[in-house]
């Protein structure tokens, strides 16, 4: 198989040689070559990625590593993992926090996708949603637009425990799905 190099923001294909991604610019310099995959990896009809612990860079689901970091993916035993369904088609799979807002911490992959998806009614630093003693939680981080769980709008800096396939809603029309993963043995 040949070798390629995988972009961290936007997760285009490019040669194993290239300095810069060709899609968007991305500097590829650090990024280590990988065996170019036959096919992405999907569930249903939504392809999955998996995202960086450490650099919150987005990585095929079948990554051991990060792309961008090196950091691991693969031996993550005993740590809580959460995935989230986009509206866009595709799901992510997070091991720590996630930031949900349109400016870093967020992931370049969420921020870029809230843009081209016209959703600027998401505040800059919206919601994390993270695992705490084995629940599932999000906390609005003071939103202007709100953030609801299953209907329910919750308070400006509160959190709320996330219940199995808890149905989001961040500001007036993104809506997502986040279900708890059993923590890798």
């Amino acid at each position: 198989m040949p070798r390629v190099k995988i972009c961290p923001t936007c997760s285009s294909v490019n040669p194993a040689t290239a300095i810069v991604c060709g899609r968007d610019g991305v500097s590829l310099i650090a990024i280590q070559p990988l065996e170019q995959q036959s096919s992405p990896i999907t569930k249903g009809d939504r392809e999955v990625h998996r995202i960086c612990p450490e650099c919150n860079a987005d990585n095929s689901s079948n990554s051991t590593l990060c792309v961008y970091c090196n950091a691991s993916l693969g031996e993550n035993k005993g740590l809580q993992q959460f995935r989230i369904t986009w509206p866009w088609d595709m799901a992510t799979v997070h091991f720590q926090k996630l930031r949900i807002g349109r400016q870093p911490p967020a992931p370049d992959f969420l921020i870029k996708k809230l843009s081209e998806n016209g959703y600027d009614n998401i505040s800059r630093n919206h919601a994390d949603i993270f695992m705490q003693d084995g629940e599932l939680i999000i906390e609005d981080l003071g939103s202007t637009n709100g953030t609801f769980v299953d209907g329910e709008r919750i308070e400006k800096g509160a959190r709320r425990k996330l219940g199995a396939g808890a149905v989001l809603r961040i500001a007036s029309n993104f809506v997502c799905k986040v279900t708890r993963l059993e923590a890798q043995h």
